[in-house]
């Protein structure tokens, strides 16, 4: 079965045991505006420029520490990433704001110093072993997550 997910800048199919995730192309009313000269390129292409960056970000992120609080990032060739479809509930916004004062007590505060958007509650579930990262492709949050791998692995798996 096939589901599609989308976020700001990406967008994920979902597919049996995988979850493939390609930059989103700007939305049409945008490309309309671009070709009638109302729109520049920079506008047009920064989307789809930021899908390509997280997806780095994230095959990069995976490849330095594999921490047990991440999706496993399989393959990436810049255009999609090919991830491990990762079983687990949605997590609620109090769910959410406790979960991430619980990695700022783990983390001596230095959350905070990340892009909010790595912590929104559709970026990561909860399983059966704890709280995993679904979505981790922002730049600063590779570095904060290698940096503080051993204290966020106790914060977040059972």
């Amino acid at each position: 079965m096939l589901r599609a997910k989308y976020g700001s800048s990406r967008i994920v199919f979902l597919v049996g045991r995988y979850a493939f995730k390609f930059p989103k192309l700007p939305k049409w009313g945008l490309v309309k505006s671009f070709l009638k000269g109302k729109s520049s390129w920079a506008l047009l292409s920064f989307f789809f420029k930021k899908g390509l960056a997280q997806n780095r970000n994230e095959w990069k992120s995976w490849r330095v520490c594999k921490a047990p609080f991440l999706a496993p990032t399989l393959l990436s060739f810049g255009l999609m990433n090919v991830q491990k479809r990762i079983d687990g509930e949605e997590v609620s916004v109090k769910e959410g704001g406790e979960l991430i004062g619980k990695m700022a007590k783990a983390t001596g505060n230095n959350v905070y110093t990340i892009e909010p958007h790595s912590f929104f509650p559709d970026n990561f579930l909860r399983g059966k072993r704890g709280y995993i990262f679904v979505d981790y492709g922002d730049a600063d949050f590779g570095t904060f997550v290698v940096h503080w791998q051993k204290e966020l692995t106790e914060a977040l798996v059972l």
